[in-house]
């Protein structure tokens, strides 16, 4: 088994031996479960900025709907026929937010504003009550000239209750509404400090409000089941090194000299790398969760990416003698490896921002780069 020309047939012999271990099914059965139950989600990201919105009918709510593909906005307004959808990806963190606008906006007066629009959120939310500002700015907008006209017919506004005074009072507001005079926002870049005013197109964030139907997204968040993929396959990794414990192991690696043991050892935590690797990611592929990723890309990163890791965990295994020792250790490296792979969490970034390098030292950070998944 020491020569390089038996390469191939240990491999064989090491394939057969591991699929007659129940532990190989166990942790692959464990897997593929962790796989489906949580690769839906996507890991709550403070740059998302895609918001769902849902014209529920009615004339406001296709004019709100229109005006917001236009504005130059800081968010991604994705729009929605299907509310049960759209829920779903606020619930899993795909979309920050979400807004249903009922068709009952047409039969709005000044004295019913309330239940007109549904707000949907979820424990990831971040935007919501600065994009319900944007929101209800541009429906006021619609809205306003309405409410305006009720109040005064009521005399709550001016004492003529007459047509004239209405398109007084109409005529103000559109000179109010149109003018720059009243407010002025700025942005300010916490970095830079550079301030660019709001109110300028020209200079305002850029943002997007193009139209991103739920056909056009509908299996496009590829973060959280990748990002569950690859820990999973480190999670692996270290299970598997920990056969080096084991007294079969260690009788068959004590037979060979040092450059077979390690031969043999390298071998031994590939193959079934490779098998779990391979049905992780061919569970991603059929569930949709790699739909950003290109077939080339997934597959040299699984042949950089998995080799890596099991490297990664035989020299890690290497440090101990003791398998309960060993076992714990790899408890704590999964969690902080899963800590640093939720980077772009606002308050995990916060608290690991003096230690982000640590980042570095985990495979899956290196996986997660081949992938192209920040």
């Amino acid at each position: 088994m020491e020569n390089r020309k038996n390469i191939l047939p240990l491999c064989l012999v090491l394939l057969k031996r591991r699929l007659r271990k129940p532990s190989f099914w166990i942790i692959l059965a464990c897997g593929l479960l962790v796989q489906y139950l949580l690769g839906a989600l996507v890991l709550p990201d403070v740059r998302n900025t895609r918001v769902g919105i849902l014209n529920g009918g009615g004339r406001y709510a296709a004019e709100v709907c229109d005006e917001l593909k236009k504005i130059s906005t800081q968010y991604t307004y994705c729009f929605y026929t299907d509310e049960t959808l759209m829920r779903d990806r606020v619930s899993t963190g795909y979309l920050d937010c979400g807004f249903v606008l009922d068709e009952r906006l047409d039969e709005t007066d000044a004295s019913s504003l309330n239940d007109r629009v549904t707000y949907i959120s979820s424990s990831s939310t971040s935007k919501g009550p600065l994009v319900q500002e944007e929101l209800f700015s541009v429906l006021l907008g619609y809205l306003s000239e309405g409410i305006l006209t009720d109040l005064t017919k009521d005399g709550r506004i001016t004492a003529d209750i007459s047509g004239n005074g209405v398109d007084a009072v109409i005529a103000a507001y559109r000179d109010l509404y149109g003018g720059k005079e009243v407010l002025s926002v700025f942005f300010e870049d916490s970095a830079s400090g550079e301030r660019r005013n709001a109110v300028d197109p020209d200079s305002s964030p850029s943002g997007s409000g193009k139209d991103e139907s739920a056909e056009a997204d509908a299996g496009t968040h590829a973060g959280g089941g990748m990002h569950v993929a690859v820990l999973l396959i480190f999670s692996a990794a270290l299970l598997f090194a920990a056969d080096s414990f084991h007294a079969s192991e260690k009788s068959i690696c004590q037979s060979l000299r040092p450059a077979g043991r390690r031969r043999f050892r390298r071998i031994s935590l590939l193959i079934p790398l490779c098998m779990f690797s391979a049905a992780v990611f061919l569970f991603c592929v059929i569930g949709g969760q790699a739909a950003d990723i290109s077939p080339l890309r997934c597959t040299l990163a699984f042949a950089a990416g998995v080799p890596l890791t099991a490297l990664w965990a035989a020299l890690f295994s290497g440090l101990f003698r003791h398998e309960p020792l060993y076992l714990y250790a790899a408890v704590a490296v999964v969690f902080l490896a899963a800590v640093f792979s939720a980077g772009q969490l606002l308050t995990v970034s916060v608290l690991t921002r003096q230690i982000a390098w640590l980042k570095w030292l985990f495979p899956t950070t290196w996986y997660l780069g081949l992938l192209g998944i920040g």
